[in-house]
């Protein structure tokens, strides 16, 4: 899928670019490219506000994409759980993160169990949010496996996680400052079959 998500207001929870709750493990969501501005009371994504089990792989948020939640907010995804998977995704530069509370991350909000590899997030975090993550606003269960993303520095997060509720503190942990002048600012549109 390739659009343009517009403006999507959500006065409720559970918004996203291209799905705002998935909770069927089986879900597949797979070369999305979005541009545009999502608003959610909570659990805000880029591509997918809450993605209970299943996977988001290879989706993009172009420049000038702006996700914006009063709680929980991820540049791809607001809520990864159930094992699921999200894996070489990126949100390019230009485009910003912002949660008023709880957490903020550049890929995700809240990692409850699950994988988080291979995503690059080169946008910048906002807001008040006590959990600001460069890539993971808050991690809450054990069961997880990150590692391979790339970030960009000064982007309003000084942490990988902004916090990990396994050790009580923040962690940087999975993610490591990238080089945004090689990444396009307007990836590759996926062609339709």
């Amino acid at each position: 899928y390739t659009g343009d998500a517009g403006t999507q207001e959500i006065k409720l929870s559970y918004s996203g670019g291209i799905v705002g709750q998935a909770t069927e493990t089986s879900c597949v969501i797979k070369n999305c490219v979005v541009s545009g501005r999502v608003r959610s009371k909570q659990w805000g994504g880029g591509i997918v506000g809450w993605l209970q089990g299943g996977s988001v792989t290879d989706c993009n948020a172009l420049s000038g994409t702006v996700v914006e939640t009063n709680s929980i907010t991820g540049g791809i995804a607001g809520y990864l759980g159930n094992g699921g998977k999200a894996e070489n995704n990126s949100i390019v530069l230009t485009s910003s993160v912002s949660a008023t509370e709880r957490a903020v991350g550049g890929i995700l909000g809240r990692l409850a169990s699950g994988t988080v590899k291979g995503n690059t997030a080169y946008t910048t975090i906002t807001g008040n949010a006590p959990y600001k993550g460069t890539i993971i606003g808050e991690v809450t269960g054990m069961t997880r496996n990150i590692s391979d993303n790339l970030y960009n520095q000064n982007n309003g997060a000084e942490h990988v996680i902004g916090y990990d509720a396994m050790s009580f503190a923040f962690s940087d942990e999975g993610g490591s400052v990238g080089d945004p002048s090689t990444t396009p600012t307007t990836p590759t549109t996926p062609t339709t079959p």
